[in-house]
């Protein structure tokens, strides 16, 4: 049986800006069945001092000093060191939307039995969106395996996984650079139907590697990638794409 109801795992490294939002969404949290994992990539900066102020305090955080290797392999890191039965990936410069969201989440799987559930996720910081929650759409809302084809409408960071699920289908695949949860969710979806939370799990901060437009080509290119994994059409997915993109604002 896990020891604790929920694992949390942050992934950093030169964080110091940011993280401790993080850390005190965290500790702030009403619900105290939890553990919250750190894995830091060997930071120059003083991500680690702010880490260890919190750590001070607490018997529930755990700090592992890793070699970088990529975000996969530091959520990977952060999975085999995890004592709980459900995960939720909240990387450094992201944060709980409010000091309620354990128990809420809690009370959900309670009344809703699953293997996995997703949440809402409030965008803020850089590069402004028209659409600050998200998803928000009654479509977002029932999980549509074939929707993952034209969009990701997940975002890691309001997602609780149910740790049997990495035992039964493995691990993040390593060799992705930023998709690796987008990977994920086609390779479960199709035979583990999530349940929907209708309220905020995470404020999300827009502006690093997966949102920068500097990286779009990347992320272009890794998604034809990830689809190409599980349809043999993955080139005709990006028509109906920028299609979806150019009416998903319409009122």
């Amino acid at each position: 049986m896990p020891d604790t109801f929920f694992s949390i795992i942050t992934c950093c490294y030169n964080s110091g800006q940011y993280i401790k939002k993080n850390l005190e969404s965290v500790s702030s949290q009403s619900f105290h069945d939890f553990e919250h994992i750190i894995i830091d990539g060997l930071s120059k900066d003083n991500t680690m001092e702010i880490v260890k102020c919190y750590s001070d305090k607490t018997n529930n955080m755990i700090i592992q000093a890793s070699k970088p290797q990529g975000i996969a392999n530091a959520m990977n890191l952060g999975i085999k060191k995890t004592n709980g039965e459900w995960l939720l990936f909240l990387n450094s410069d992201d944060y709980l939307n409010n000091d309620k969201v354990l128990e809420n989440v809690y009370n959900f799987i309670k009344k809703n039995p699953a293997n996995w559930y997703y949440g809402q996720a409030k965008y803020v910081g850089d590069f402004n969106r028209k659409e600050d929650i998200y998803p928000r759409r009654w479509y977002h809302r029932h999980f549509f395996y074939r929707l993952l084809f034209i969009i990701n409408f997940l975002n890691h960071q309001a997602v609780f996984l149910n740790k049997s699920l990495f035992d039964k289908y493995g691990l993040y695949r390593e060799d992705i650079v930023g998709g690796m949860d987008y990977e994920y969710w086609f390779r479960i979806g199709k035979k583990e139907k999530p349940k929907f939370m209708p309220f905020l799990i995470s404020n999300f901060r827009v502006g690093g590697f997966s949102t920068d437009p500097k990286n779009n080509e990347i992320h272009k290119n890794e998604t034809l990638r990830i689809r190409g994994m599980y349809t043999r059409f993955a080139s005709m997915t990006m028509w109906p794409a920028r299609i979806y993109r150019k009416i998903k604002n319409i009122k």
